[in-house]
């Protein structure tokens, strides 16, 4: 074996891949110098050979050009026009890449039988039937659970579908997808639950971000639901015990530090020592609210972005991992009552195909 053939790899974003399909072009580049990235890369030819050993450092692959296998080449156009498919459908890069991931654990498989691709509708059944028995030992030797075989299972009959145009279902007949194993469902919460939040992290950002905004004197009074808070510079303001120790120095409600002698009605000490711990209160204070950019102020500022960002799940019901990609942006533009789409046909000669849907319906 002679893995001394070093790919010259040119790496593709999703994006750029999508381009390169617009501009009708898709069907010229080299499925030998293909490689990815997510911003993670992928060296996505190595699947076309049977042998082959990648070096990380730097990342590239050296091939065994006699372990070619040309009946992939179809094989890697259908990921190739996959990933443009899932970047039109708006998918994360994290997403896309995953998918990718899971397809080409196909082609490990077949390296590790010493297997060459299927060259056609027969082979590619008899090779399904193959794999599916292989997922099914790997979940009782428990390598991994139901949830990545039946990933691994549905990823490589789409792509055997596709690659051999099974239209009349030959690949899959007799063989039932490996079922991921169900898992609860999300519990629905009721109205009264939902505005309860709705107005606790409402409530916790405005009340926060105005102290931190309007640039308030430490300590400030955070009324929550059915609690209050003093909130002070220290990070465990908001623990029992600390509450209790700030109400021994400082009245909440009329929003004052406290004399000596209430000092000395609440707790059991010397003048002096009350004293003296009245007076490091009241420093640390000062020391809190001469700097307005303090990191007690930041920490107490990013509870306060906490808040708004579940709020606007709450009210949006965007998922969060969408949510959380999301720049600000204060312009603003009106919804249309249409939306315009456009897709690619690869296998009907890149046509492209152009339609409109009501919003309503969308």
């Amino acid at each position: 074996m002679s893995l001394n053939n070093k790919l010259n790899i040119e790496f593709y974003s999703p994006e750029e891949l999508y381009k390169i399909a617009m501009t009708h072009t898709f069907n010229t580049l080299n499925l030998k110098e293909i490689g990815l990235k997510f911003p993670q890369k992928v060296i996505l030819s190595r699947i076309l050979y049977r042998k082959f050993i990648i070096k990380y450092v730097p990342y590239e692959v050296y091939v065994d050009e006699n372990s070619y296998d040309k009946n992939r080449d179809k094989a890697i156009m259908y990921i190739l026009e996959n990933i443009v498919s899932q970047y039109q459908k708006g998918n994360r890069n994290v997403t896309i890449f995953k998918n990718v991931q899971t397809m080409t654990m196909f082609f490990t498989w077949l390296n590790d039988q010493n297997t060459s691709f299927p060259k056609n509708l027969n082979e590619a059944k008899q090779t399904f039937i193959n794999y599916t028995y292989s997922l099914k030992n790997n979940i009782k030797t428990s390598q991994f659970k139901e949830k990545e075989a039946h990933l691994r299972h549905m990823s490589t009959f789409r792509l055997l579908t596709n690659v051999f145009n099974d239209k009349k279902a030959t690949i899959s007949a007799g063989i039932n997808i490996i079922k991921a194993k169900t898992e609860q469902p999300t519990k629905v919460p009721n109205i009264s639950d939902l505005k309860y939040s709705i107005n606790f992290y409402y409530r916790l950002f405005i009340q926060i971000a105005n102290f931190i905004l309007e640039e308030q004197d430490y300590p400030f009074n955070l009324s929550l639901m059915n609690k209050e808070f003093c909130v002070t510079h220290s990070r465990k303001w908001n623990n029992k015990n600390e509450q209790k120790r700030i109400s021994i120095f400082y009245d909440k409600d009329l929003k004052k530090i406290r004399d000596i002698e209430e000092i000395d009605n609440i707790i059991t000490l010397s003048d002096k020592d009350i004293k003296i711990k009245r007076q490091r209160f009241i420093k640390s204070f000062n020391i809190n609210n001469t700097n307005k950019n303090s990191k007690p102020r930041i920490e107490l500022a990013k509870i306060a972005l906490k808040a708004y960002f579940m709020h606007f799940l709450a009210v949006t019901g965007m998922n969060d991992s969408t949510a959380a990609t999301l720049l600000w942006n204060n312009e603003y533009s009106e919804e249309k009552d249409t939306y315009n789409f456009k897709n690619i046909k690869y296998r009907a000669k890149n046509k492209a195909l152009k339609f409109r849907n009501s919003k309503r319906v969308c």
